[in-house]
């Protein structure tokens, strides 16, 4: 079973719109110098694709272990069709882990206000 990748975090661009003068606003604020974009989705943006990146190397391993268990020349016993059915499972453990993994930090990302208000806390970009 293979899962299609979550979508990943949308990381800041340049031609981002800023945000829209809200209800709250008055006619007078200048909104676009009290917000920024928010710098955690960045940051999760970077994580997807390291765990992506490490999760592509899990799943090469996993593959090339399969295919050299079903070479014939690898097996001459009927012990090794138990072999192959492991590397299969570990296969679709692996996939559905990284379908939760990739998931969990995508949806974290839409979760998140794209914009946030422009505090002295806030790191400035």
């Amino acid at each position: 079973m293979s899962y299609d990748d979550p979508p990943a975090p949308k990381r800041f661009n340049a031609n981002d719109d800023w945000p829209k003068p809200g209800a709250t606003a008055g006619a007078l604020d200048d909104v676009t110098n009290k917000m920024i974009f928010n710098p955690r989705i960045d940051e999760l943006a970077d994580a997807y694709d390291d765990a992506k990146r490490e999760l592509d190397v899990l799943d090469t391993a996993l593959n090339k272990t399969h295919s050299l268990a079903t070479s014939p020349q690898t097996w001459d016993a009927k012990v090794g069709d138990r072999y192959v059915a492991d590397i299969k499972s570990w296969q679709n453990k692996l996939d559905k882990y990284r379908y939760n993994v990739l998931s969990a930090i995508s949806e974290e990302s839409y979760r998140l206000p794209r914009w946030i208000p422009a505090t002295s806390e806030t790191p400035r970009m």
